[in-house]
């Protein structure tokens, strides 16, 4: 506290040991200066927990219209909530450096400058970081006054000729000239006086541009964010008349409202002011995997012009579709009047969703006196209408009168997410008094109800009011076919504040299809009848349930296993769980698994599941990488299977023991892209301790439900294990013995444990799309995982067999004896990690002779790996042994010429072609080969083959040409493919059956046959017809605006 009047200038230089500040005890302040009445100029320091700071400088007031600041202040610490500045918040901190250089006592004789740096401020939501700010205002000889804001934000300038004591009069003034408010009458009167003692007139240029404005819009919106340079540019002369703003920004973001592509401006042209607001589109939701439905207007554009004391609006959008699905013109002004001011549309003809409504003629709304009176506002679009009259009912004595035409519900279902209703609403409805005690009085009938395409029935609601209990009584029934499948009967008691709530609710053959929608994103196809009855008491915060439910050729798909589920069961509902009796899920295949355990609930919310099932031989997933990329397959399995947690973080457990019919798929072939995160970089300390809040922040924002699957699988020689490699070196498809336990979670990446071992398989291998040849993999071999799937380590043999010549070893045998042709069998040798195995070659003749053996084997080093490669290169593409001597060296081999002598390309989409020659000799016969896959006719034609064409080139043979090879051809006898004609010639020398006995056996099988296919979930459906629903419209459809 300064000195008081008349006191003489005092040299200061102690410390306080206790002082009050904002009602707080304020230790340890340290003054050195002088002090005099309104004046202190030196030094100021305090050192307490809740303020700390450092003051140099001047403040001072003694001449009070006029007063003076030049100082600088180190705040180092200001706790706002012990200072009683902030009371919102148990958190509430901020520190700065501030410098101040400024004379004056308002906006209108200000003159100097302020900077603010280094200014961090925390609460209970995070920390928030301002590097600089500068604010100068100044008198400028060309523009009067000059002000100049400029921080981490936005850079602001106001300049020219500026009277803020009378700013907001000038702008009512601007606006009284065009239209006449008369609630402005006595602004008007104290305008007129001040400006017959003041300047008051305005002549001045704004402009503003927004830089980052995400600290910001966190700190004090939220929900508010505003896109990088954002601008608002204006003039505005009030001796004219004449505001011209211009705003224009790429988006704005309020809630869930995307306004994108903004231009704002405003102008005066004669006696009317103009104001015209352009959009690119506003949307309320975006299309998304799990919500298909897009809400918005595109090309929206309002029009206003004030003018005659009256405002009229002109409001357009148009979709950007070439045909028109969405556009409307509407027309309509305001007029103000003592009381208020009476609003009317025109004019209306939109066309919403290809419907076109209209407006009835001579409608208006009065607002006066703080009531809104709503006369003859009818929308109507053919047979359909909506109607208001009245009062808007929020006072007693108010009500609105509200009366609906075969409305379509399915115009307004966007309001109720997940569902997709149907049906046409008529009747007459009552309102009143929402305020106090809301009175809601209806006599309504809903033809055709229908949710998410599964038709209901009809439904006939009845309200009445009880005066005496001062309760709405309400009667709803649902008629399917004649009968009466639900019954809701009780009332409403809207004096009480709990327990106001008293309804029982019977339900006989109730479509339980109904219900899908709220288990959205666990359940779908949901199937069945329920019976029973449940009571519904409580308020709407805090309802109380019973009732008994019995569920009758039930039935549902879980989304996260792709299985469907048959059931019959009884269910008993309470305050605090849903339990099941006699529950038994029956799979598509007829097995079972018995279910047990409870949902538990608060009052039906904070739904939590605690289930297991039983299953024997029984279908627990049938997933596809579309479920999950990380692995899937189907699973059949006994064990024990546990479901628990909430709705939106449900933890699945699976301990199983295989059975035949499981296969499962593990890619490791998926590309992981580490994509840039653009709130997180390297800072100091105290910039890092900011970005990881905002991180957390925005992380609690986007959080989404979460599932996690473990999985303890016994596997058994009954299950399949097929494990595509990356590189597209190849596939591993096995069966053997072993646990693995696999762990995964739409948060958390996958998980595997366990060692397998391989009883038998194959091995696909593909290499450079040049060789492709599927490998038989011998028993004992090991895959084996300790954590990261795509560090699993493998060690398995596989052995191809192929028919080759041994005199390409340069070995003198007659060509044409049976001893030139051996069976050898290619060893390939997978070892090391899984993700990029070691791949060596070996070698086997098996049913050679001991002579033939020995004879290859001195010549073939199998200990030279790369000399190994080069001969399984060769009898893979050409199916011979590669020699480096022999005629002239024609018949030398390395690995870059076999794969120059066996071509394999991609010609098109649809026709992929691999060649391949081998020259002869004068006993033998020169080889073309060619392998095609084409499709024809619309696909209806597939032709796969590999063909080949042996000559002579001896003389003396004659013109002898055979054709072998193997040959294909599908073709689709009925366009859905169902029907297929199947004609083929197929090599027997390749088939394990025939391995050992090339020589005794004829070399090739052909054939033609039909085959006819179809799928059902259930065998009794492979019997039944298919069923369309209309004119072929789909069960659920996927949005409301199509565009095509």
């Amino acid at each position: 506290r300064f000195p008081k009047k008349g006191t003489p200038e005092l040299d200061v230089n102690g410390k306080v040991l206790n002082a009050e500040l904002l009602g707080t005890q304020i230790n340890v302040v340290n003054l050195d200066g002088k002090m005099k009445e309104n004046l202190f100029k030196g030094k100021l320091s305090v050192d307490d927990n809740v303020l700390a700071f450092d003051f140099n400088g001047l403040i001072d007031f003694e001449n009070r219209k006029y007063p003076k600041s030049n100082f600088n202040a180190v705040i180092k610490k200001a706790d706002l909530c012990a200072l009683n500045l902030n009371k919102k918040d148990s958190i509430s901190e901020i520190s700065t450096k501030v410098y101040v250089n400024m004379k004056g006592f308002d906006l209108d004789n200000l003159e100097g400058v302020v900077k603010i740096d280094s200014t961090v401020y925390r609460d209970g939501r995070g920390r928030y970081r301002m590097d600089e700010f500068t604010a100068s205002i100044n008198n400028d000889n060309l523009m009067q006054r000059r002000i100049n804001m400029n921080c981490d934000f936005f850079d602001f300038e106001m300049a020219g000729k500026i009277n803020f004591a009378s700013l907001m009069m000038s702008l009512n003034e601007y606006v009284d000239s065009f239209v006449h408010f008369p609630q402005w009458e006595n602004k008007r009167e104290a305008f007129q006086k001040y400006s017959a003692k003041h300047d008051v007139d305005q002549d001045f240029i704004v402009s503003l541009e927004l830089k980052d404005t995400k600290t910001i819009s966190r700190l004090l919106m939220p929900s508010v964010s505003i896109a990088k340079n954002t601008s608002l540019t204006g003039t505005f002369t009030s001796r004219n008349n004449a505001l011209n703003l211009t705003l224009r920004s790429k988006n704005v973001r309020v809630g869930e409202l995307d306004f994108n592509d903004i231009e704002l401006k405003n102008y005066s042209f004669g006696n009317a002011a103009f104001t015209s607001l352009k959009l690119d589109d506003i949307l309320y939701s975006k299309v998304s995997e799990t919500d298909t439905l897009e809400l918005g207007l595109d090309n929206l554009a309002i029009v206003t012009r004030m003018t005659n004391d009256t405002i009229f609006a002109n409001i357009l959008w148009d979709d950007d579709d070439l045909e028109d699905h969405n556009k409307a013109e509407i027309s309509a002004y305001f007029h103000p009047h003592e009381q208020g001011g009476i609003f009317s549309i025109t004019e209306l003809n939109a066309l919403i969703n290809d419907s076109l409504w209209t407006v009835s003629p001579n409608n208006f709304v009065d607002l006066a006196d703080g009531h809104v009176n709503i006369s003859n506002l009818m929308f109507s679009h053919n047979e359909q209408s909506i109607r208001a009259d009245g009062f808007v009912p929020m006072e007693e004595g108010d009500t609105l009168s509200v009366q609906l035409r075969r409305f379509d519900i399915s115009n307004v279902d966007f309001l109720f997410k997940g569902f997709d209703i149907d049906g046409y609403v008529s009747g007459d409805g009552l309102v009143s008094n929402v305020k106090n005690n809301p009175m809601v009085l209806a006599d309504l009938t809903v033809e055709r109800i229908g949710v998410n395409g599964e038709p209901i029935g009809d439904a006939l609601v009845e309200s009445v009011w009880n005066n005496a209990n001062k309760a709405i009584e309400v009667n709803a029934q649902i008629l399917d076919l004649g009968k009466k499948t639900l019954n809701a009967y009780g009332a409403y008691y809207t004096a009480k504040k709990k327990d106001n709530i008293d309804f029982t609710v019977e339900m006989d053959s109730l479509r339980l299809a109904a219900l899908s929608p709220l288990l959205t994103g666990i359940v779908s196809r949901m199937q069945g009848f329920g019976n029973g009855l449940a009571t519904i008491k409580g308020s709407p915060d805090h309802l109380d349930i019973n009732g008994r439910l019995k569920l009758d050729d039930g039935g549902c798909k879980i989304g996260y296993l792709n299985t469907f589920y048959t059931f019959s069961p009884t269910i008993l509902i309470d305050n605090n769980s849903i339990r099941f009796e006699d529950m038994v899920l029956v799979d598509t295949l007829g097995n079972k698994a018995t279910v047990e355990g409870e949902i538990k609930h608060n009052h039906l919310k904070d739904f939590y599941l605690d289930l297991k099932m039983h299953p024997r031989d029984f279908l627990a997933m049938a997933t596809t990488s579309k479920e999950n990329e990380t692995f899937y397959g189907t699973a059949v399995a006994n064990g024990l299977i546990t479901v628990k947690g909430p709705f939106n973080d449900i933890k699945l457990d699976i301990m199983a023991r295989t059975r035949k019919g499981t296969n499962m798929t593990i890619p490791l072939n998926q590309t992981a892209t580490v994509k840039e995160n653009d709130f997180i970089v390297f800072v100091s300390h105290e910039e890092e301790e900011e970005e990881v809040v905002e991180e957390t922040t925005k992380k609690k924002e986007k959080a989404k439900s979460n599932f996690s699957l473990n999985l303890d699988v016994s596997a058994t020689d009954e299950a399949s294990l097929k494990i595509i490699l990356p590189s597209n070196i190849g596939t591993i498809d096995a069966s053997g013995n072993g646990r693995i336990k696999l762990g995964t979670s739409s948060k958390e990446p996958l998980t595997m444990l366990g060692d397998y071992t391989i009883k038998n398989g194959r091995f696909q291998l593909t290499l450079f799309n040049l060789i492709s040849r599927t490998f038989n993999l011998k028993q004992g071999g090991t895959i084996s995982w300790t954590g990261n799937p795509t560090d699993g380590r493998i060690n398995a043999t596989g052995a191809y067999t192929v028919k080759a010549p041994i005199s390409g070893l340069g070995i003198q045998v007659d060509s044409t004896a049976a001893s030139n042709n051996v069976n050898v069998e290619c060893l390939i040798h997978l070892k090391g990690a899984l993700l990029n195995p070691t791949i060596t070659f070996g070698m086997n003749l098996p049913n050679a002779t001991e002579d033939v053996t020995q004879t290859v084997f001195a010549l073939v080093d199998t200990t030279n790996q790369a000399a190994m490669t080069q001969q399984a290169a060769s009898l893979l593409v050409l199916g011979q042994f590669a020699y480096a001597g022999g005629r002239g060296g024609s018949d030398a081999l390395n690995l870059g010429n076999i794969f120059g002598a066996g071509m394999q390309l991609d010609i098109t989409d649809n026709l992929n072609l691999g060649v391949k020659y081998h020259s002869g000799s004068e006993d033998s016969y020169d080889e073309y080969q060619v392998a095609m896959r084409t499709q024809l006719f619309e696909n209806r034609l597939t032709i796969e083959t590999n063909v080949g064409v042996m000559s002579s080139n001896n003389p003396s043979s004659g013109n002898a040409s055979n054709i072998v090879g193997e040959f294909d051809m599908y073709y689709k006898l009925s366009k859905d493919g169902r029907l297929l004609g199947h004609f083929y010639n197929h090599s027997n020398y390749n088939s394990n059956f025939n391995s050992f006995a090339f020589d005794r056996r004829a070399p090739y099988t052909q054939g033609l046959g039909l085959s006819f296919s179809k799928s059902a979930d259930t065998f009794p459906n492979l019997f039944k017809k298919r069923k369309t629903l209309g004119s072929g419209q789909p069960l659920i459809r996927p949005r409301k605006q199509e565009n095509d």
